[in-house]
């Protein structure tokens, strides 16, 4: 069995920046992305 992680770093100052994606699988790192843009959503009490 295999331990897989996706991390998202977001940059903050508002809806729609830019964030880091990691993705590690056993604790190793094997890919990473920037992604320039990403989308709001409202949040709902009780979530």
């Amino acid at each position: 069995m295999h331990n897989l992680e996706f991390d998202f770093k977001y940059a903050g100052g508002g809806a729609g920046k830019e964030g880091a994606a990691t993705l590690s699988v056993d604790g190793k790192q094997v890919d990473s992305t920037e992604f320039l843009k990403t989308t709001g959503y409202p949040s709902h009490p009780g979530l």
